[in-house]
This record gives C-alpha cells, structure tokens and sequence, in this order.
C-alpha cells in the first residue's frame, strides 16, 4: 500500500527521499492497523504517527512549493491548494471517533492517505517534475 515504486520518481532527489518518508510513516500506520486488527488499543501510536504524518506534510509540501516558486511553475497556485486540502483533511481527523472505533476508521484513514499521496504524485508532482529537471540541467 505504501511501498516505493519508481513510478513515483519525480528525479528530484530530495523531493523523492521526501516522498519515500512520506510512505514510511504510511507504512508504519498499516503496521498499527495490523495491531488493532489483534485487539490491541493503538489510540496513543496512531496519535503520535498522525502528528508525524502531519509535521511532515507540512515540511515536504513547503519544500516542494518553495522548489516550484524557485522555478516560476505557473500551476504553483493550483498545486499549492491542493496541499491545503490534504492538511485540512489531516487537521479534520476526529480523534475521539477514532478511540471509538480503531478499526474502521484507521481502514479510512489509510485508504485515504494512500490514495492521496500516490496520485497525486504520479499525476501532479510530475507537471513540475520535468520543468524543474530541465531548469536545473
């Protein structure tokens, strides 16, 4: 679900190492979803992988928009609302839905988070992908 795939390159070193960060976290949530399935209360794990999930979000996606402003990409409004939208999604997370009910909300969450994340770099971080490698080259 989170795994690194080269499809995901953009062949921007550190957009990509970002990226895989951005998975690993992905990763260590399906790894606590894989204990809550066991029975186990993972309300404190999953609390402190959302604040990371979260923290790092907001560096990577002020890192790309710092990267796409550098280089003058024109869709940089439209790419820069996008962001908003996910971190609000992030910031609308009901903490106390998720106590109530770990299981079905984690399988949200993770679903969510993934399909976001992968999307949107395979279609949208590759707009800015080329354009910044040629500048760059």
């Amino acid at each position: 679900m989170f795994e690194w795939k080269e499809t995901y390159s953009v062949g921007i070193k550190e957009i990509d190492k970002q990226h895989k960060n951005l998975l690993g976290i992905g990763e260590e949530l399906v790894y606590v979803m894989e204990n809550t399935t066991k029975g186990l209360d993972q309300y404190d794990e999953v609390k402190r992988l959302l604040k990371e999930l979260y923290d790092y979000t907001i560096y990577h996606f002020t890192s790309e928009e710092e990267l796409m402003e550098k280089h003058d990409f024109l869709e940089l409004p439209s790419h820069q609302f996008q962001h908003k939208l996910f971190v609000k999604k992030l910031e609308e997370i009901d903490l106390e839905e998720f106590d109530n009910d770990q299981l079905e909300t984690t399988n949200q969450l993770l679903d969510f988070i993934a399909n976001w994340i992968t999307k949107h770099i395979l279609k949208e971080d590759q707009k800015y992908s080329k354009i910044i490698r040629e500048k760059e080259a």
